[in-house]
């Protein structure tokens, strides 16, 4: 699964239909987010509208990003550069296809990703 970047590219992957008894890509059509991490995962929030990201979140899902020890944590850059701001969050599982599909889209400027650490 690739995860695109919402700032660049509007384009989100379409479904791999299985062909002539493609076993692989019947499995890849089967593959999701949630299933690639059924504990959930730590996303981050990448764009200008931080707090109007984190509502829609809580609204729709149920759960507050801006509630996460890893929301609104500063990031020291050690390349000599000034540092940052993280908007970082634990997705549960089950809404984390979800979450790719909407906000790593065009609707938030921006984009979704995976916190990498």
């Amino acid at each position: 699964m690739m995860l695109t970047d919402s700032a660049t590219n509007h384009l989100m992957p379409g479904p791999v239909l299985p062909r002539d008894g493609d076993r692989f890509a019947a499995w890849l059509a089967d593959l999701t987010w949630a299933k690639l991490f059924p504990e959930g995962q730590d996303l981050y929030y990448e764009g200008e509208c931080p707090d109007k990201f984190s509502e829609a979140i809580r609204e729709e899902f149920g759960f507050d990003p801006s509630a996460d020890p890893l929301w609104e944590k500063w990031i020291e850059d050690n390349h000599g550069e000034p540092g940052f701001i993280s908007y970082g969050f634990h997705c549960p599982a089950k809404h984390i296809d979800a979450i790719y599909a909407m906000y790593g889209s065009h609707r938030f400027p921006g984009r979704v990703g995976v916190l990498c650490g």
